[in-house]
């Protein structure tokens, strides 16, 4: 499996990967425009399947933070450092923007996305209401990149 730049004509294999998943509430946060205008990195397998991807996206408003909108992994295929890996390259990227900071936002109540992000070397951040889904409350995960800056 390889990781690849995200493109347009991913939608409907992401969205599919997503109706796999069940995961109504992430099918909210997916929209085609996404593909053709945020960025990202998909991972497929040997036999063309999307596995799992990433959409993110340099802030406007704050030039120091690289944002991870979505990540998903197909069901099947988790515990294989599909996200892991999605989330380093990343990483790269936003190293090569110059961000401090990636950050994330996870449901207040999925405890395994805070210890995924946890492992990752994120920590929690003080998220208000403002950055709720859908009034949903939310954690803002963060991890430094650079301290140089």
């Amino acid at each position: 499996m390889e990781i690849q730049p995200l493109r347009g004509t991913d939608y409907a294999d992401a969205e599919a990967l997503v109706d796999a998943w069940r995961e109504y509430e992430v099918r909210e946060r997916l929209d085609p425009v996404f593909f053709h205008h945020l960025g990202g990195y998909v991972v497929r397998d040997e036999g063309g399947e999307l596995v799992g991807f990433l959409l993110g996206f340099r802030s406007d408003q704050d030039p120091d933070v690289a944002f991870v909108h979505l990540v998903a992994v197909h069901p099947d295929r988790r515990g294989g450092h599909i996200a892991s890996d999605l989330y380093e390259r990343f990483e790269r990227q936003a190293r090569t923007w110059e961000n401090r900071w990636v950050e994330a936002i996870v449901d207040e109540d999925n405890e395994g996305a805070r210890r995924f992000h946890e492992a990752m070397g994120f920590h929690a951040a003080a998220a208000d209401q403002a950055w709720a889904t859908r009034g949903r409350p939310v954690v803002r995960m963060r991890k430094r990149l650079r301290y140089d800056l």
